[in-house]
């Protein structure tokens, strides 16, 4: 592949996602998340995107435009199928004025797959093998539509490239394939590097990160916020302020980081039980085995969790907390209280070294101008300690059951980390 890019300056990328399904919302757009998430990985960025119809005059409209705006990589997905709606793939041949030509490896790739599946193939599909001509295909290992470049060559732009629209196929194909072509084409790329960051709100985080990098005029900043961290991005073309940048952030952060490779406090919190041997279990009330589930879908959790109570009702919060109905009555189930009562009995009844219990307010009604919505205790043990924090979560009942989950175990993170200084 003969692509010339400029040394010196960072790749211009747009990417343009193609079919009326996800114009009307029946299709969530999830392409362009993907992409950009890989394309990060590699120091790259989008530079734009578009998400257009399945018209072919309006593929070549929306082409035009991006590639005399002087653009290095276009890269589209969707419309590389069988049906009379895909259409991507002759409107970019149209657009050259390239001839449609048959792919040998493409056809033999297509009838080999429905040979393994021992269905007769229907002479419809046939149209995949079809491609620019001079285009340099990507296998599709997943499907049968292949991806392919159109290296352009005119002083315009290097190259086109086209995906299929399904993720399943989509996502194998530009990792193993497409990323590592468009990563050779960058010269002077920029490095990002990404912390991720739990416990802390988004602006808060944003505030201390901005004043303990305020020196460093080689880096630029971003930031993604989610339920369960907010990750810093640092981009430089300086290695140099990228590593002085990561160890400030460590320090002003501390115990907030998450391990790299690890995304979640749940997961945190299991490499840590595990490296320990903690064993731990929880009695959950409004996340209704929320808590659970989020521990047990990290792989080897059986080695440390012993189990979860989920104890919605008051009357099962006496029966098997051995919560005095008098607690209840003076204090309520939403309480410092009976959280505190909760995880007493919990450790206690079934011998585990950890223990967190969770009662709260999730919504949408059921709050009181004393309990609002939101309202969430949470109490926790390790070894000898133990603690009850009250939270307000804003948002809806499942934000709020999410957040709960979340805060859980970064109060476990911060309860080991006290214990093992």
């Amino acid at each position: 592949m003969n692509c010339d890019v400029k040394a010196g300056r960072d790749l211009d990328i747009r990417v343009v996602c193609i079919g009326n399904e996800l114009l009307k919302g029946f299709t969530v757009n999830t392409n362009l998340a993907d992409i950009g998430r890989m394309l990060t990985g590699e120091g790259l960025l989008i530079k734009e995107s578009l998400t257009i119809s399945d018209s072919p005059e309006e593929i070549v409209q929306k082409l035009d435009m991006i590639l005399k705006s002087g653009c290095d990589v276009v890269v589209t997905t969707g419309g590389l199928g069988p049906t009379k709606d895909d259409l991507t793939k002759k409107a970019v041949a149209d657009y050259f004025s390239l001839p449609m030509v048959e792919d040998a490896g493409v056809r033999r790739h297509i009838e080999g797959y429905w040979t393994a599946r021992n269905c007769p193939m229907p002479e419809s599909v046939l149209v995949q093998a079809l491609v620019p001509k001079g285009a340099v295909c990507f296998r599709n290992e997943v499907g049968t539509a292949p991806g392919m470049v159109v290296e352009v060559g005119d002083g315009r732009t290097p190259c086109v490239i086209l995906l299929p629209g399904p993720p399943a196929e989509m996502i194998p194909m530009f990792r193993d394939e497409v990323l590592p072509y468009i990563a050779e084409l960058s010269f002077g790329r920029t490095i990002t590097e990404t912390i991720c960051i739990s416990g802390i709100p988004e602006s808060i985080v944003e505030s201390r990160a901005v004043e303990a990098l305020k020196e460093i005029s080689t880096i630029s900043l971003a930031y993604c916020a989610s339920i369960e961290n907010v990750k810093i991005y640092i981009s430089s073309k300086d290695p140099e302020g990228i590593a002085v940048s990561k160890r400030l952030l460590k320090r002003v952060f501390k115990g907030n980081i998450l391990p790299v490779g690890v995304s979640s406090p749940a997961e945190h919190v299991a490499r840590l039980f595990m490296r320990k041997g903690i064993s731990v279990s929880f009695a959950e009330s409004c996340t209704g085995g929320m808590v659970a589930a989020a521990l047990t879908g990290i792989p080897g959790a059986s080695r440390i969790f012993k189990g979860s109570i989920v104890a919605y009702s008051n009357e099962w919060k006496k029966l098997l907390l051995d919560i005095p109905g008098y607690l209840l009555d003076v204090h309520g189930a939403v309480s410092a209280e009976c959280a505190g009562g909760m995880v007493e009995a919990l450790c206690r009844k079934f011998g585990s070294d950890a223990g967190v219990a969770i009662t709260g307010v999730a919504g949408p009604s059921g709050g009181t101008a004393a309990k609002p919505v939101g309202l969430v205790y949470i109490a926790a043990r390790l070894g000898g300690r133990g603690v009850v924090r009250e939270y307000r979560f804003p948002g809806g009942r499942e934000r709020v059951r999410m957040r709960s989950v979340s805060a859980v175990f970064n109060l476990l993170t911060e309860l080991y980390r006290a214990q093992f200084k």
